[in-house]
């Protein structure tokens, strides 16, 4: 057995643990313990997870030690083996965390998330591992679609609710009930003592504000941030769940700190006061500015979803952040493309001629291809991108068609109604409902070459592909200023929009022996001459 078929070995092993249910067993969960940080199973988690990192905050951000995968990789074995050593000895400790305060608009205090260093954050990974798989399924945090469909199909079954928020909910839990939960949990003293470490840390803001202290460690609060800070905070309520879910008169929902329950309109009371003693055991609170309890027929809000009688709608919030974002993005596409169609007539000065014709086709096919693919969203594997998906079992259908009239009326504005046809979002919907292998939505695993069109006449019908491979792509992106991580998943947005500059800057292709002659090295340098002087103009497209 080669070391690549023993590194895919261990991952299956340590994957298929705690699947099931709960791990329970001392030995074994001592075992798992020592498996997930062996350095091979480390060394998966930096490749994998943390130096392939391609969202999110930590994809740019470093930890306080300022020290980033590329530089830890440098010595990758050295650290795998000082994190595995110290790991099993228990004298490993965390360097402090980096905090980074996320507005949550007006009025709304910050949101806190801790940026831990590389080495830590390998280590908080392979903990996370550990503990959802110790944990069981009862510590993942459910989908929302998932509740949002489970309180369609029950609510006709209720005549009211009480709906409320846990008051800075990370923030609170208390770290010696923690301590508790986990040495029944984990079972090993110094498996306890690395998590509450962990959670014990302090963090620092950077770059520091002016009244800025260090973070002292305090006698309560998980990190947010931290890969398994959900999973502990789930199961710190474990049984808070298991008793009303348990209960029949009534059909209890939550999502991390936000709760919904459905029952009978006149014990609404009653069980909004019995949640709140309960969560007082627990030294949490209930916010008052969001706790209600109400009709069914009454209008009221859950995970994004508007419930008003039959209808199933959005919040204004979230249809503002959609209306909003798809404005940006039509008006930035429409720059864009004006300055294509620009550039090309700057250096094709015959508007005539066949080079020029096909690159400004090429051009507002893309701007149409890019425009749709915002309406529809598309497929990469089995997943589907896009907010449609989530609010899939909205019935305000009127919203929809509001939408395809706001696209309409955008690209009339910006003078490409008469080049792009956009697809609907009320067609897309209905596809994705009912017709989930449907064409309409894109799907764009496996794309990643440019289709160039030869040209119309019968020595050069065929169709030519020119695949740029991925360090060549981040390679002209970095160069030019284009964040490639944008076009994560629309490589060949990418290519053909490279493509374009290219042919705008003179780029020629030699067809020998029936196949493509290309000087990759000529087509970069092309590319970039091809853009626009002001290479700020680009970043962000």
């Amino acid at each position: 057995m080669n070391k690549d078929q023993q590194l895919d070995r261990l991952e299956v092993n340590i994957s298929r643990q705690g699947e099931t249910g709960p791990i329970t067993d001392p030995e074994e969960i001592r075992r798992l313990w020592d498996q997930t940080f062996e350095t091979d199973n480390l060394r998966l988690i930096f490749n994998t997870r943390v130096k392939a990192s391609k969202t999110g905050l930590l994809k740019k951000s470093v930890g306080l030690d300022f020290i980033t995968p590329a530089a830890f990789e440098r010595n990758l074995e050295e650290n795998l083996q000082i994190i595995s050593r110290k790991v099993k000895n228990n004298t490993y400790s965390f360097t402090r965390f980096k905090l980074v305060l996320i507005n949550k608009g007006p009025g709304k205090a910050p949101r806190e998330l801790r940026i831990p260093t590389v080495r830590d954050r390998i280590t908080i990974t392979a903990m996370a591992d550990f503990a959802r798989k110790v944990l069981g399924p009862g510590c993942e945090i459910p989908r929302g679609r998932n509740i949002i469909s489970s309180i369609i199909r029950d609510r006709n079954k209720y005549s009211g609710f009480v709906k409320t928020d846990i008051s800075g909910f990370f923030k609170s839990i208390p770290h010696e009930q923690m301590h508790e939960l986990l040495e029944r949990k984990f079972c090993h003293s110094g498996i306890v003592e690395l998590f509450c470490r962990c959670m014990s840390t302090g963090s620092l803001e950077y770059p520091p504000s002016a009244v800025n202290n260090p973070h002292t460690p305090s006698s309560k609060g998980i990190p947010e941030g931290l890969s398994f800070s959900g999973f502990l905070a789930n199961s710190y309520l474990e049984n808070l769940d298991h008793k009303y879910s348990a209960r029949k008169d009534l059909r209890y929902f939550r999502f991390v700190d936000d709760i919904l329950i459905l029952t009978d309109s006149s014990a609404s009371s009653g069980i909004r006061k019995e949640l709140k003693e309960d969560m007082a055991k627990l030294e949490l609170t209930l916010s008052d500015e969001k706790t209600l309890n109400g009709l069914m027929t009454d209008q009221f809000d859950y995970l994004g979803y508007v419930f008003d009688g039959d209808l199933i709608s959005m919040r204004e919030k979230s249809i503002a952040k959609v209306q909003n974002g798809l404005a940006s993005f039509i008006r930035d596409t429409a720059v864009r493309t004006n300055r294509q169609i620009a550039e090309l007539k700057q250096f094709l000065k015959d508007e005539k001629s066949e080079g020029f014709i096909n690159c400004r086709k090429i051009v507002y096919e893309e701007a149409q291809v890019a425009i749709n693919r915002r309406i529809t969203g598309f497929k990469l594997g089995s997943v589907y991108y896009s907010w449609l998906n989530y609010y899939r079992l909205i019935n305000d259908l009127s919203l929809l068609g509001t939408l395809d009239g706001m696209v309409a009326k955008l690209l009339r504005k910006y003078g490409l109604d008469q080049h792009i046809k956009p697809k609907k979002y009320l067609k897309a919907y209905n596809e994705l409902i009912h017709n989930p292998d449907t064409e309409y939505i894109p799907d764009l695993t496996g794309i990643s070459e440019f289709i160039l069109p030869t040209g119309e006449n019968e020595a050069s019908e065929k169709k030519y592909q020119i695949s740029l491979s991925s360090e060549l792509i981040k390679e002209i992106a970095t160069v030019i200023g284009w964040n490639s991580e944008k076009y994560r998943y629309r490589p060949k947005q990418f290519c053909t929009e490279a493509m374009s500059c290219a042919f705008s800057a003179g780029f020629k292709i030699e067809i020998k022996d029936g196949k493509l002659d290309i000087d990759l090295k000529d087509l970069k340098r092309k590319i970039i001459r091809g853009l626009s002087r002001d290479i700020e103009d680009n970043k962000g497209v």
